[in-house]
């Protein structure tokens, strides 16, 4: 009690628990046979004689135990199981063991061999194998137990165990062992024989086995196994022990019944099989000793039944010749002989079921072994008859070698029907032969009328060779006769099939087909030598017998070979009589029927195969001509004139004629040629060109005359025929003399006609491609093949030895060339067609000798430098990739290895042509302002250079801007370069080191790394232009070829190596000298992409499986881009820094540089670079000049200043003169990822600039420096010198106006605010008031200077100074917005916000006015800068910081002007910005308005006009203009697509920019002027346009979305509908930043005064606008919006005195609980999913007072109210209604506790308001109808 509960036992696929008691009786009855077997008596019976009781299990181990107690289980998977452990025992375990346990295995496999389960029984064969292997001989003492039952396992049905069990009774007992083991066993082996045959069987099976199936499965399996140990007891015990076996086991067994009813076992086919086998082994045996009676029986039973499986009946008849054979008196056991023969019959009819096989051994040996009077005549007409029966059996027909076997069994039967001596023999078998050959030609599958065809005629040949071999031999009638009788059965049979046949084609040629095959194979098979004897003789082993033997037979092959040669004549003269009656009965078929296209060309084979003048004399006397040229004149020319008999087969057979004609003949012939129709005509040429007959004396001359000129000429013609095409090019060819197999007037004439036709193709295809691409396409197919074919035709050309032919070839070849121009489409069917004809054009070439050659690449060069430049309206780079693809097919760079030298030459020549085409303004200089303008490039020297005198003189007006041809001039040059470079470097993936090393060879090239460095210089200026001209209207073109640049750019990257890579930079370094200021720009730029290529490769290893990180492929792709931080700082080192590699020793590969060690590093690179560059260009006039410096010689102050820690180059002359090292720092400075090297850069290039504009007015500079010193950070030195020093005006330009000033002075000045930018934002925190005051002072001055000079805004140095100007106050601004909060800062933040802010607010206010009525001006690239300026600085502008007197309204006109008309992206950036910046002020003037209108109290004044407005009408205006272009777009099923500065564009951008303006401003307004700003919308009905316009300038996605039910929305883009687009004048103008604002529009409409008419429009739009409208507002607006109005209630939420707020945020649900006057009131908002076109939902409690929710569904509905305020509004009004309301003085609450009404039945008498329920509840207590009060009567 109280403790655990038993568990019940555990079972293991037992339903019984297992139990100890059980095991031990188990264990102990483990060698009861009755486990295994049920006997009657209930004894297990002795197997064996000499089998005694023994124990078993004694000595076994107990591993060995466990097995065997399994081997009792009935379930199959344990045995199995126990079985493969007891194996692994006896593999792995002690031989000693495994002998112990021999008698329990002994005991045990008895029972396991004959298992019903067959993996048991395939693994007891493993384990036994096992265990007679380890054991050996010492089973011997368990052999007799053993032996029987392996007998029967070695013919399980289960074949792995039989196969098992027969390999290791063959490895036990090799070779004669085996007789010995059966002699030992026969006593054991014959009881347990005759224990299974005479019925006992059935005892033995298993008692386990339940279902009926199972047991009578396992009863065959035992007999068949007994059955065939007979036979093998039978075949191998010795003859010594005969009759011990017959009297022991044969005699009783054929005495016994069961034993003979064995063969009639219906049910297991493989007993009757296995007792076939075993009858026949006693019959061969014991023959003698079998008595009549029992031999009778015998014949019986093997004959009784029919047998239908082949296997079955395999055993039967091969016990049936046994007895043939063994008996002699065989027939005496047949009773029935006529049954025999009908058995015999029925297996030949039925195609021996599958099995023709069978009929091998058995015909020929019973057909020897009939009686003379079974071998009739209708003997061999049944047998053959059958024969013919069976080869129509389906199954017999499928079988390619079923058919061989039985055709050969047929003629084996054949031949010996021919060697009887019987008068119906001829008879018989030209009926047979004939029979045959009708079956075999009648096949209806070709395949197999084929293949019995030829194996029929090899057969028959061999028939026949046999028949006239013994006719010589014997001299016999009879053999001649079948001789005869075959050849007339093959011509009569082939003529009747003749005569039989329709007009169809396929019939005609499938019996030709058949025909042709039987005569060939016929003539092989007859021909075939007799197959020698081989035999394989070892030379030390010869002796005098083989030598003899050998002499033997070659007497004996000599005498055959002259036998042979007889008989081959003899059969060839017959085989060619029936050839020529075949081919003469076709001819007149052909002629009778008029199917020569279906005769001839298969008849032809067998004309070719038989060919002789014998066979065309046979034909022409056929035909009543003489001699064989009458067969042609009479015959086949009147036939190929004609149009019914016409066809090239006869062509064939005339040209097989013509050997035979004389010459005069010949002649005549190809003179009627002229008389044949083009097409055959061209037959004639075909077969002419052939060597054979273009050798001719009469082929010749016809082939040069004016016939054949006049084909060759239509032939080119016929571009799109590759037969023409073919024809043509061979006419085309020479001979092996080299002379033209044509005459020279046909060359000229296809060339001419060639080269004329091409040009006509160009031109079709680029009046094509104006018209309709599908013409342009079937123009350029067009032109493409006879490009093509003339590219081939002169490849033909050019071999031959004529120079008019090579003057033909070349004129052609350049035809082809200009063509493949033209084709500028590079889609996959002509890029392929391309690569192919120009393939053939490079293959041409070599044919042509070297002045040709070198002539037709100068006009290819010319021709390509022509097409490039041929059209430069817009940007085609298809034409340029075009273009590039040709170049190396012209220098044959596919065939490079390691030369470049080959294609050199031809480069230098075709670069030198492009280069030659230049802008009319150099677009460099366009892009050199550019970076000037941005800080990029300080030109305070090289004022000798071109161009900085152009920006110079220039620099105060405005200049000129880039045009587009100038640009695409620039492009077109720069992306053929890449282009030419890519497709030359390209490597091919064909294996080979060579060519996968091509990109390295060539750029180790000098000629090609230059052109690489060129366009690395090209690339520099193109990604300036990338970066600041989004401005220009064909900005486009900049984009395209910038990206085309990237991935030509990374693809020759990706295939270079580290040392190509050094050399590259190498040449990098050396072109610094240069003329040219991009040089260090497109060095750097070179290394920061091979680090992205070498990054990006690292990246996809990494991603592989991880190998050691010093193998040398990983160190090879590691980027060498410590090249320049490891120099020494000795000159000599950077005088070598090209020539000598940098190896860095182990310490320095495992030694990471500190940041000061890598950034000095990297300076000193510069130097060192600049160094060398200048001493290698001594003498060199260029941009990098020394003597083109500002100050000449040195001051006093100079050599005091540590020139190396200032500035990083040791003496004050390399400091001023040293060009080179400061565009390296400013190329650093603008693209290096290091902020810190950035503004070390910078400072360096900005005290530099400084020091050379100083120096000229004096030293003091020096001075400042010398005594202050320099340190970045902290840049005392300018700071001394501005307060020092009364020049500080011309020092940076402030406080004095702009126009005069030296160019020099403005970039200075720029360089100085780029670099006091940057110490702010790095240093800002941390400076000390002086540096604050400096750059406060700086900046304000500066302002001041560029107020004065407002009016050259659009200049280049006001641009310049005002893009720096405005970088520095933006950065001073966000510092100074840091610095808020702290007291350290108060003093500087006041100073700040009273004096400079002010002022600098002041004059940027004046130049963006000034700037807003000047939007009519073009934008170029100083413009766009001050714009950009501005449209930033407009951001950090306060309007209430400007001194007063500004025209508000003015402003706010000129803005939305700007926004309304059509004006340049930049312009309305600005404009919006400035509406931006006006709002609060507009509004705060609009609320004043309205508070004086207010306080006037005059009804009849009118409403005063307000600021809003203004925007009002500009928006009217923009939205009749975006409908009008938005007029052809149709909402869900086209989306808008705009054009960069299209009128369209300006004007949807203008209307989103004005509405996203005037929503903001909207949102803004409060109280009186909010409502007033929604009347004004709601009259206006500006919600309606601004949705419907939005949705139809939707982004494609969006739309697709929104209308299609496309993706959702990603992250990214649901944000436009949230955040203002970037309006960023360096940014690209395009369509996106309209669909952007738009979506921006949409979602502000319905946040602000315009949902209630965005939900009226929603309501009357189509059915699509309306579900994509809901669907987009669901997915992009309703969340956020739902999110603000919770976190808004959220934050306010303390402001609602009584109230319990619950917000439900996953069901966009507010509750909110009013405690009052003791009572709960509940109120419940919910915001629908498509918020706010759909309100929201209010919702209280049951019996809630009527005034509760009164006006909140108007409130949220009309007046697009919020959550907080719907919910102010509501505990307002509940509250101040109850306050209204008496006390009922019943219940004395003004709320009813019950229905939560409040008082209403009102006394008469005293006035007093009670319930109705608490008065009729007083009325019903006090039993009366007094009122409480005053007692009077209610009535």
């Amino acid at each position: 009690m109280g403790g655990k509960t038993k568990q019940s036992q555990r079972t293991k696929n037992n339903v019984r628990p297992s139990s100890s008691g059980r095991s031990a009786e188990l264990i102990q009855n483990a060698t009861n046979v009755e486990q295994y077997f049920g006997l009657g008596s209930g004894k297990a019976p002795v197997l064996f004689p000499s089998l005694a009781a023994i124990n078993v299990d004694q000595g076994l181990t107990p591993e060995f135990s466990v097995c065997f107690k399994k081997f009792t289980k009935k379930d199959p998977v344990t045995k199995t199981k126990a079985l493969q452990e007891l194996t692994e025992l006896v593999k792995t375990g002690n031989v000693e063991d495994v002998e112990a346990a021999l008698p329990s295995w002994t005991h045990h496999y008895q029972f396991l061999s004959i298992d019903s389960d067959r993996r048991v029984r395939e693994a007891t064969q493993t384990c036994h194998g096992a265990v007679v292997g380890a054991c050996g001989r010492r089973v011997a003492p368990q052999l007799r137990r053993l032996l029987p039952a392996w007998l029967l396992a070695a013919h399980d049905e289960h074949a792995p165990a039989a196969s098992a069990a027969r390999a290791h009774l063959q490895s036990t007992f090799p070779e004669g062992k085996l007789a010995e083991a059966l002699t030992f066993c026969k006593a054991e082996i014959v009881a347990v024989l005759n224990d299974n045959l005479t019925g006992n069987a059935e005892h033995t099976r298993g008692k386990r086995i339940e279902e009926e199936d199972d047991k009578q499965q396992q009863l065959s399996r035992m007999l068949v196994g007994t059955l065939h140990a007979l036979a093998l007891l039978l075949a191998r015990l010795p003859a010594a022990h005969g009759p011990w076996l017959w009297d022991g086991c044969v005699h009783p067994l054929l005495l016994h019944n069961h034993f003979w009813g064995l063969a009639r076992s219906q049910q297991h086919m493989r007993v009757r099989s296995a007792w076939y086998e075993a009858m026949a082994r006693i019959i061969e045996r014991f023959s003698s000793r079998i008595p009549l009676p029992v031999g009778q029986k015998a014949a019986k039973a093997l004959v009784a039944e029919p047998e239908r499986t082949a296997a079955v009946a395999a055993q039967r008849w091969a016990a049936l010749l046994v007895l043939m054979k063994n008996v002699e008196e065989w027939h005496t056991w047949l009773e029935k002989k006529d049954l025999l023969i009908t058995r015999l019959l029925d297996l030949i009819e039925n195609g021996a079921w599958g099995e023709a096989r069978l009929l091998s051994g058995l015909l020929l040996p019973l057909l020897a072994s009939l009686p003379l009077d079974l071998l009739t005549r209708q003997f061999y007409t049944k047998l053959f008859d059958a024969m013919f029966t069976g080869l129509d059996n389906k199954n017999l027909l499928k079988s390619k070698s079923e058919r061989q076997t039985w055709l050969c069994n047929m003629c084996e039967c054949l031949r010996h029907l021919t060697t009887q001596n019987h008068d119906y023999v001829v008879e018989m078998t030209t009926y047979v032969h004939r029979t045959w050959l009708e079956k075999v030609l009648n096949v209806e599958d070709t395949q197999t009328r084929h293949n019995m065809v030829r194996h029929s005629m090899t057969l028959m040949a061999s028939l026949v060779k046999y028949w006239l071999s013994k006719s010589k031999l014997e001299n016999s009638d009879k053999c001649d006769q079948l001789t005869r009788n075959f050849w007339q059965n093959i011509c009569s049979t082939i003529l009747t099939q003749i005569d039989k046949l329709t007009v169809e084609k396929d019939d005609i040629m499938q019996s030709i087909e058949t025909h042709v095959l039987l005569f060939k194979t016929l003539n092989t098979s007859f021909s075939q030598d007799t197959k020698k004897k081989l035999s394989i003789q070892f030379e030390d082993l010869k002796t005098e017998k083989n030598e003899e033997l050998s002499t033997i037979d070659a007497n004996e092959e000599t005498t055959t070979d002259e036998s042979d040669e007889q008989l081959k004549e003899r059969f060839r003269h017959n085989l060619n009589d029936s050839v020529e009656r075949t081919c003469c009965s076709y001819f007149d078929f052909a002629r009778n029927k008029e199917v020569s296209q279906s005769v001839f060309p298969l008849l032809t084979n067998l004309l070719v195969e038989f060919d002789s003048r014998k066979l065309f004399a046979a034909l022409a006397k056929h035909f009543g001509a003489e001699p064989v040229y009458g067969l042609y004149d009479a015959v086949l020319r009147p036939w190929l004139a004609g149009d019914t008999m016409r066809c090239k087969a006869l062509v064939d057979v005339i040209f097989l004629v013509v050997k035979y004609f004389n010459e005069e003949e010949q002649d005549s012939m190809f003179n009627s040629f002229q008389q044949f129709p083009p097409s055959v005509v061209e037959w004639c040429i075909q077969v002419t060109l052939s060597p054979p007959h273009r050798r001719s004396p009469a082929g010749r001359r016809w082939l040069r005359g004016p016939v054949v000129a006049a084909t060759v000429l239509a032939l080119c013609r016929r571009e799109e025929d590759e037969r023409a095409a073919g024809l043509l090019l061979r006419c085309l060819a020479h001979d092996d003399a080299g002379e033209l197999l044509v005459s020279e007037a046909a060359v000229e004439g296809v060339a001419s006609a060639v080269c004329a036709r091409l040009e006509a193709a160009q031109a079709a295809d680029a009046l094509g491609s104006r018209l309709a691409e599908l013409a342009a396409r079937a123009a350029g197919a067009l032109g493409s093949r006879l490009a093509e074919l003339a590219a081939r035709a002169a490849g033909a050309l050019g071999g031959s030895a004529s120079d008019s032919a090579h003057a033909h070839a070349a004129l052609m070849l350049h035809a082809v060339f200009r063509f493949r121009l033209r084709m500028a489409r590079l889609d996959a069917a002509d890029a392929a067609e391309a690569a192919r004809a120009c393939g053939q054009w490079r293959a041409a070439l070599p044919a042509l000798p070297a002045p040709r050659r070198a002539e037709l690449a100068t006009q290819a060069l010319l021709d390509l430098q022509r097409h490039v430049f041929c059209d430069l309206e817009e940007l085609d780079v298809r034409r340029i990739e075009a273009a590039a693809s040709l170049c190396p097919h012209i220098f044959g760079a596919p065939a490079l290895t390691a030369d470049s030298g080959a294609v050199g030459p031809l480069s230098r020549q075709l670069l030198a042509l492009v280069d030659a085409v230049q802008p009319d303004t150099p677009v460099e200089l366009f892009a050199l302002r550019s970076d000037c303008i941005h800080g990029n490039i300080v030109l305070t020297f090289q004022r000798k250079n071109e161009f900085c005198k152009i920006i110079s003189s220039t620099c105060e007006k405005t200049h000129q801007e880039l045009s587009k041809h100038d640009l695409n001039v620039y492009v077109y040059k720069t992306l053929f370069r890449a282009y030419f470079l890519r497709k030359m470097t390209q490597n091919v993936s064909d294996g080979s080191h060579a060519h996968d090393a091509r990109c390295d060879v060539l750029l180790n090239d000098s000629h090609f790394k230059e052109q690489f460095c060129t366009l690395l210089y090209e690339y520099a200026v193109i990604r300036t232009l990338f970066d600041y001209y989004a401005f220009w209207p064909h900005y486009e073109t900049i984009v395209q070829t910038k990206q085309q640049l990237d991935a030509l750019l990374n693809d020759i990257l990706n295939d270079i190596t580290i040392e190509t890579k050094d050399a590259i930079y190498s040449c990098l370094t050396t072109s610094l000298t240069k003329e040219g200021f991009y040089w260090p720009f497109a060095r750097k730029l070179f290394d920061i992409k091979f680090d992205e290529v070498t990054s990006k490769v690292k990246d996809e290893l990494s991603k592989e499986p991880e190998t050691s990180n010093a193998s040398p492929e990983n160190s090879e792709m590691e980027p060498n881009n410590e090249l320049d931080y490891t120099l020494d700082d000795e000159d000599d080192a950077c005088e070598n820094l090209e020539n000598t590699p940098v190896e860095s020793t182990s310490a320095e590969k495992h030694t990471e540089p500190t940041f000061e060690q890598h950034l000095e590093a990297k300076l000193k690179s510069f130097k060192s670079d600049s160094k060398s560059n200048k001493k290698s260009a001594k003498g060199n006039k260029s941009v990098l000049d020394v003597s083109d410096t500002v100050f000449d010689g040195t001051t006093k102050y100079a050599d005091e200043v540590q020139w190396e820690q200032v500035i990083g180059l040791p003496t004050f002359q390399e400091v001023i003169t040293n060009n080179a090292y400061y565009l390296n720092l400013q190329a650093e400075a603008r693209y290096s990822s290091d902020e810190s090297l950035r503004f070390l850069a910078r400072s360096r290039v900005t005290l530099r600039s400084m020091l050379v504009v100083l120096l000229r007015n004096g030293d003091a500079l020096l001075r400042e420096l010398a005594r202050q010193g320099w340190e970045p950070s902290r840049p005392r030195a300018f700071i001394s010198y501005y307060v020092n020093h009364t020049d500080r005006k011309s020092f940076m330009l402030c406080g004095r106006s702009l126009v005069g000033a030296p160019w020099e002075h403005a970039m200075s000045t720029a360089a100085l605010l780029d670099y006091l930018g940057e110490l702010v934002a790095r240093e800002g925190p941390a400076l000390d008031s002086m540096y604050w005051d400096f750059v406060n002072i700086v900046l304000s001055s500066l302002m001041d200077s560029l107020a004065q000079t407002a009016s050259r805004w659009e200049c280049t140095n006001v641009a310049t100074l005002l893009r720096a100007a405005t970088g520095l106050l933006a950065r001073v601004e966000a510092c100074l917005r840091a610095l808020r909060g702290r007291p350290a800062c108060a003093e500087l933040l006041q100073e700040w916000d009273d004096i400079f802010y002010p002022e600098i607010n002041k004059h940027l206010l004046k130049l963006l006015l000034l700037v807003l009525r000047s939007t009519a001006a073009p934008v170029t690239a100083s413009s766009a800068a001050s714009l950009g300026s501005l449209v930033r600085a407009a951001t950090l502008m306060r309007w209430h910081a400007a001194h007063a007197g500004r025209p508000l309204a003015r402003c706010a006109a000129d803005a939305a002007g700007a926004l309304a008309g059509v004006r340049h992206p930049a312009y309305k950036y600005l404009a919006f910005r400035t509406l931006q910046l006006l709002a609060h002020e507009l509004l705060q003037a609009d609320a004043e308005a309205l508070n004086k209108w207010a306080a006037a109290d005059d009804e009849r004044r009118p409403r005063p006009a307000l600021c809003c407005a203004l925007l009002g009408n500009a928006l009217d205006e923009l939205q009749q203009l975006a409908d009008a272009a938005l007029a052809d777009v149709t909402l869900g099923e086209s989306v808008c697509e705009l054009v960069p500065f299209s009128d369209s564009h300006s004007a949807t951008l203008g209307y989103m920019l004005l509405a996203a303006a005037a929503l903001g401003q909207s949102s803004l307004a409060r109280g009186d002027l909010r409502q007033v700003v929604a009347e004004r919308f709601r009259e206006r009905k500006y919600a309606d346009g601004l949705v419907w316009c939005a949705l139809r300038l939707l982004p494609a996605d969006v739309a697709a979305y929104a209308f299609k039910g496309g993706a959702p929305l990603g992250a990214e883009r649901l944000q436009c509908f949230h955040r203002l687009p970037a309006l960023d004048v360096l940014e690209r103008v395009h369509g996106g930043v309209v669909g952007a604002l738009a979506c921006y529009v949409l979602t502000e409409t319905l946040r602000g005064p315009g949902a209630a008419g965005a939900r009226g429009w929603c309501g009357v739009a189509p059915a699509l606008a309306e579900s994509g409208l809901r669907r987009l507002v669901a997915a992009a607006v309703t969340p956020e919006l739902v999110r603000a109005q919770l976190r808004q209630l959220q934050d306010h939420a303390h402001k609602l005195q009584d109230a319990r707020i619950t917000v439900l945020r996953n069901r966009a649900e507010v509750r909110c609980v009013l405690a009052t006057d003791g009572a709960e009131l509940e109120l419940s908002l919910a915001l629908a999913a498509d918020h706010p076109l759909t309100p929201p939902a209010v919702s209280t409690p049951p019996k809630t007072p009527p005034f509760v929710n009164n006006s909140l569904n108007i409130f949220l509905a009309s007046q697009n109210g919020s959550v907080l305020a719907a919910l102010e509004m509501w505990t307002k009004v509940v509250k101040s209604r109850l306050q209204s309301s008496p006390r009922c003085y019943v219940c004395y609450s003004r709320l009813h506790v019950g229905n939560w009404s409040l008082p209403k039945t009102k006394c008469q008498q005293c006035r007093n308001k009670f319930h109705s329920t608490c008065l009729r509840k007083w009325f019903q207590t006090s039993r009366s109808h007094k009122c409480p009060m005053c007692r009077a009567d209610f009535g």
